[in-house]
């Protein structure tokens, strides 16, 4: 019967963490760039190569195979025609920030600073192949250009090449904010140039979240009837240790 107690708080427990994961990806859903955070299930085979040590850890943990990961399927494209809106089209990320601390994003919403900078919309700076993008002062945004291979451009004059980076396990990446990943290994090793055959930049386009609301919706309706049930359970396996304990007392 334990068992049984046990089992419904987990489940509980479950469902009150896809809840907030869920209410996370609604809440961002109109961000570009954003990658929706979901729970994932170990699988049948992870359960067959679990240790002695792994199943008592597990069972005082409470928490049965709930892992946070990111889903990094790309999101649709929404054309925006603003030089500084820029898309990739394929793998790989966009650099940003200083190189001995580099972060990685899609959200492909720019803007130019004082300086000449090209900076995201917090002020990083977007990093080229061979340093910082900046541009001349007081370039007007309407002259600036980005072709397909991320050459940028002002009145034809060829500026630099947008540094796009790609991984050999997305997975691996660690969310900082919102559109932001880490790579914890910063070795290199794991990190390759831009494949030019299979990857483009869109200029004047953004890819939107991977989030799609409706089937959001749909899962948060799942996971609340889960979390009902198991509460139900919860509730009749404690009513009958109750009525246990009563009769070992002979009240």
């Amino acid at each position: 019967m334990l068992h049984g107690v046990y089992g419904a708080a987990v489940t509980m427990d479950g469902a009150a963490r896809q809840h907030e994961h869920i209410a996370k990806n609604l809440a961002h859903a109109q961000i570009p760039g954003y990658r929706r955070t979901q729970l994932t299930q170990g699988t049948f085979d992870d359960s067959l190569q679990e240790t002695t040590a792994d199943l008592i850890a597990r069972s005082s943990a409470g928490t049965r195979g709930l892992e946070e990961s990111h889903d990094f399927t790309t999101g649709p494209l929404e054309q925006t025609d603003r030089p500084l809106d820029i898309a990739i089209q394929g793998e790989g990320f966009f650099v940003i920030g200083e190189r001995d601390e580099p972060l990685y994003t899609r959200n492909g919403s720019f803007t130019i600073d004082q300086q000449g900078n090209i900076v995201t919309k917090d002020g990083r700076t977007l990093q080229g192949t061979n340093g910082p993008m900046t541009l001349p002062i007081n370039t007007v945004v309407e002259d600036i250009a980005v072709d397909q291979s991320g050459r940028v451009s002002v009145n034809q004059i060829e500026l630099g090449r947008i540094k796009i980076v790609q991984f050999e396990d997305n997975e691996k990446l660690v969310n900082v904010g919102t559109t932001l990943f880490r790579n914890p290994n910063e070795s290199g090793s794991e990190i390759t140039q831009l494949d030019v055959q299979n990857t483009r930049v869109q200029q004047g386009s953004l890819e939107k979240s991977n989030v799609h609301p409706v089937q959001e919706l749909v899962e948060l309706i799942a996971v609340q009837r889960r979390y009902d049930a198991a509460s139900r359970t919860l509730r009749t396996l404690m009513r009958t240790v109750e009525q246990r304990i009563n009769l070992q007392r002979g009240t």
